[in-house]
Parts: C-alpha cells; sequence; structure tokens
C-alpha cells in the first residue's frame, strides 16, 4: 500500500531475542557455531598445507649420496675460494637421523667437528664433467684450508709482495694473488718458488728482547 511506513526494530546485542523472536535466537546462535566450526576447518587445514609444504621442500639424501656442506658455520682461510666460499665436499651420507631433517656425513679425520648437519646445510653434489673434483680441505688451527699445487707467479703489492696460486684440483681460472700470511702452511711450494725463480727465502723478522743491566 502506498504511503505505508512499515516499522523496523534493531535486534542489537542487548535485544531480548529470546523474548521477540526465539527462532531468530536459535538460528543466529547456529550460524554462529557453523562459523566457529569453518574456522578451525579453515585453520587446521592452512598448518596441514603450510606443514606438507615444508616437509616437501626438504631435498632427501640416501645413505652413500654424495653431498656438499655449507661453510656457514665452519671457519675458512680468507681470502675464499670462488666455490667453496659456500660449500666445501663432496662428503659422503652415512646415516639418516630425525626422518631425513639432519644427516651423518663421512669427514676427513682431520676435521674437529660434528658430523651431524641439518638437511638445510647440505646440498646435491653433482659430478663435473671431463675434470677431477678438488679433494675436501683440510682443517688446521680451527679453520678450513685448501692445498696448494704450485706457485706460479708473484708481485709487489705496496711495501708487501703476492703469489699466484694454483689450488689443487681447481681450474686455472680459479688461481687467486694471495699474501705470504695466507701461505704460512705452504712452506714447500713457497721454497719450490723461491728456488725456481732464484729469490731470496723470506723469513720472519724476530726481535730480541733487551737485557736489563744489573
Amino acid at each position: 500500500m502506498y504511503g505505508f511506513q512499515p516499522t523496523f526494530h534493531y535486534i542489537g546485542e542487548d535485544a531480548d531475542l529470546e523474548g521477540r523472536a526465539p527462532a531468530a535466537r536459535e538460528r543466529i546462535d547456529a550460524l554462529e557455531k557453523e562459523r566457529e566450526k569453518l574456522k578451525e576447518f579453515w585453520k587446521s587445514a592452512t598448518n596441514q598445507k603450510n606443514k606438507n609444504t615444508t616437509k616437501g621442500s626438504l631435498q632427501r639424501y640416501s645413505i652413500g649420496d654424495k653431498v656438499m656442506l655449507s661453510t656457514k658455520n665452519i671457519k675458512q682461510l680468507r681470502p675464499k675460494k670462488k666455490f667453496s666460499d659456500r660449500f666445501i665436499g663432496p662428503f659422503v651420507v652415512t646415516g639418516i637421523k630425525t626422518s631425513g631433517q639432519a644427516y651423518e656425513l663421512r669427514l676427513p679425520p682431520t676435521y674437529k667437528i660434528h658430523n651431524v648437519f641439518h638437511v638445510s646445510l647440505l646440498e646435491p653434489w653433482h659430478e663435473r664433467q671431463g675434470t677431477a673434483d678438488p679433494p675436501p680441505p683440510e682443517e688446521i688451527d680451527d679453520h678450513i684450508e685448501h692445498e696448494v699445487e704450485r706457485i706460479l707467479a708473484h708481485r709487489k703489492r705496496g711495501r708487501g709482495v703476492q703469489y699466484l696460486v694454483r689450488w689443487k684440483g681447481y681450474q686455472p681460472a680459479e688461481d687467486t694473488w694471495e699474501a705470504p700470511y695466507n701461505l704460512e702452511n705452504a712452506k714447500a711450494a713457497m721454497e719450490e718458488y723461491h728456488k725456481e725463480e732464484a729469490l731470496p727465502i723470506q723469513k720472519k723478522k724476530r726481535t730480541r728482547k733487551k737485557l736489563k743491566n744489573t
């Protein structure tokens, strides 16, 4: 009917639904319960999805596989090598721990570190075609050092000198210039190069303590 103004009653939180419209109150309660069920279902489904995603993203290895080990928690002799600044190896997997979340590796006897590592610190090893893989570095004085094959050249830098080093198992493109203090454990290679080039053997300067007059 034209001109009729219907009356609307707002049902707020304090309204007496049971007295005015008990059926509406029951309907709202039922909807609230369904909403809570949907929230719990969605939360559970999301958690399961995240768990499956994390679990599925983990790399799986078998005993006997070769892997590269991250140097994130291992001290290295600086400056670092191009590839080994992030990973060293390969090392053989000898055990599987905590359902594949950690692996036991066969490390050289010189390594004074625990041989079980989380999977996030490992990478699959891929054999390099046509070239032999470099030997694993050695642990000397609590840091990792690579073996020097030979010294190729030298140059002056400021008041000091640098040596061009060929690293054992690496390609010529990976030769690096090193200061003498980085080659303290390669005395044989240093002496051989100085002999070939007729260079004087560098010796560390020693200072004598002055005796007090009595």
